[in-house]
């Protein structure tokens, strides 16, 4: 079988390595522009779409209905907690201030039964030092 030789074969091998030289200037200009036009061509998202008759899934709203039950009924438990916590530091305030008001009062009978006495002990402490015999 008689193949004929490659078109370069009668070329000198100076020529032939300027050749396969400029081929490969040629594949990696190509090369360039193959990745340049990939990384800057415009992409579209793929996304997946369905079509239903309904917003939500009756699964996803059930649940959502079960967390907004438990979140009123926690709240519901925090304001029965808040109010009784109200009434009992009312009651508290109350007592302390029924304890204050007891403790002035004694106070004040100390205060007024010392008052009451005052003019007698003076009298007497006068006689006895005896400023009352001095002056006429």
């Amino acid at each position: 079988m008689f193949l004929p030789p490659p078109f370069f074969a009668d070329a000198p091998p100076a020529s032939f390595l300027e050749w396969l030289g400029s081929l490969r200037w040629l594949l990696d200009l190509i090369t360039v522009a193959v990745v340049l036009w990939f990384q800057f061509k415009p992409r579209s998202e793929k996304r997946e779409i369905s079509f239903t008759e309904e917003f939500a899934r009756e699964e996803d709203l059930q649940e959502l209905r079960e967390d907004v039950d438990a979140l009123e009924n926690k709240l519901a438990e925090l304001s029965t907690q808040q109010a009784a916590d109200k009434l009992e530091l009312m009651q508290a305030g109350e007592q302390r201030a029924s304890r204050i008001h007891q403790r002035i009062e004694q106070i004040q009978a100390a205060l007024h039964a010392d008052m009451q006495n005052m003019p007698n002990q003076l009298i007497a402490l006068l006689k006895n030092t005896g400023a009352l015999d001095r002056h006429p």
